[in-house]
């Protein structure tokens, strides 16, 4: 999934040349990230591209969100949208700049009109969840149309955020069938979220027919995502015997996945399991999810 995480990025690069107009907000990461090691090319700094650079550059060199903002708010003045989007995000959850939710849809909203899918995306998300919080109430009216213009794209989390709609009737008529369409365009970008739901729909046979099993590979891939609530739906799937051989020990294991997510947060079932299983039982599954958790996290 697409997500601006700035701690990904390597550090210590040095400031180069202008980036080139990208479509997306992956290629223009990817082209700073091959222009800041270009020191033969002089950064031209009234170019917007470079201009977003920069403030990549203050970030993963400077670790300084604040300045990063500078040249973000540059870039997206001067028509940029991966600008905009950037600006739009540390409005959003206040990262170097006093949070401001309606700053955030604004910048959101410029780049979303420019064709940018990263912003059409999180435009829409806002309303569709709202942000109570922020005085924000949930308007699925101004969210369907631009998810549905980043499903458009191919852009997976759109596409999984509106077959969630029509499963939900939420804006749109409730339509089983309809979800599942989206649902699987999702999945098959490897959206965790599509595919546990997909795989729910299949185990209850929402939509169409019912098959358990191929419903419960779909929330098993979820949950190999680092899918906590797919790891729950595992766990239960396991200790039910629904779609797979009933497990008890294995249900354990990704009923202590789910836990380690949740900051070591036990659901009462996990509770309940272990005292059916003996302590040699338990040592096996800890030992085995400890694995399958190092594994998951690589």
């Amino acid at each position: 999934m697409k997500r601006i995480v700035f701690s990904i990025f390597a550090a210590g690069l040095a400031v180069a040349g202008a980036a080139h107009a990208a479509d997306t907000v992956d290629q223009a990461i990817d082209i700073c990230r091959a222009k800041v090691n270009d020191t033969a090319t002089k950064p031209d700094d009234s170019n917007p591209n470079t201009m977003f650079c920069r403030g990549f550059v203050a970030t993963i060199r400077d670790h300084d969100s604040a300045k990063a903002h500078t040249w973000f708010l540059k870039s997206a003045e001067a028509g940029y949208a991966v600008g905009q989007y950037f600006v739009a995000t540390q409005f959003e959850h206040g990262d170097g700049v006093d949070q401001d939710i309606q700053q955030a849809l604004a910048w959101h909203l410029k780049a979303a009109e420019q064709g940018l899918a990263e912003s059409q995306h999180q435009y829409a998300h806002i309303y569709f969840f709202g942000r109570s919080a922020q005085g924000i109430v949930p308007d699925p009216d101004k969210a369907l149309p631009w998810f549905r213009k980043a499903a458009d794209q191919g852009y997976a989390e759109s596409q999984a955020y509106l077959g969630l709609a029509y499963e939900l009737g939420t804006g749109v008529p409730q339509s089983y069938t309809q979800a599942q369409i989206w649902y699987r365009l999702a999945a098959a970008q490897d959206n965790g979220f599509a595919l546990a739901s997909l795989g729910d729909m299949y185990q209850t046979g929402r939509g169409g027919e019912k098959d358990e099993v191929k419903g419960f590979e779909m929330i098993e891939k979820a949950a190999r995502m680092n899918m906590p609530t797919a790891q729950l739906a595992v766990a239960h799937d396991y200790r039910d015997g629904i779609g797979v051989k009933k497990d008890a020990v294995t249900a354990f294991v990704w009923f202590a996945l789910y836990s380690y997510n949740k900051d070591g947060e036990r659901p009462a079932d996990m509770d309940a399991l272990e005292k059916t299983l003996t302590p040699a039982q338990v040592a096996e599954a800890t030992t085995r999810a400890q694995s399958l958790w190092t594994e998951i996290n690589k």
